[in-house]
């Protein structure tokens, strides 16, 4: 999906599509529960930015660009209830 704000560091637009990740993952999860499918455990999420994936899981980062502290508290919010958990992974696997 194309992203509708320019970034000119990874960090952030690893930080965005993190963000609509969560999002399509939290409706996916709603629409299979509709449908009675049940849902164990959270969902794997995998990035391959390590500064992402450690931000994500701390709650007392702070980020100088709003668009991007939006973001960070979106995915830092479904990783706190569970839904999802993030992991790093290598890129080149």
């Amino acid at each position: 999906k194309q992203q509708n704000t320019v970034e000119t560091s990874t960090f952030g637009s690893k930080f965005v599509a993190a963000r609509i990740a969560v999002e399509l993952i939290e409706s996916l999860r709603y629409k299979l529960r509709m449908f009675g499918v049940p849902i164990d455990g959270p969902t794997n999420v995998y990035c391959d930015n390590d500064s992402v994936c450690s931000n994500s899981t701390k709650p007392e980062s702070t980020l100088k660009k709003k668009h991007n502290a939006i973001a960070y508290h979106r995915v830092w919010e479904a990783v706190a209830v569970g839904t999802i958990c993030v992991a790093w992974e290598p890129t080149d696997t």
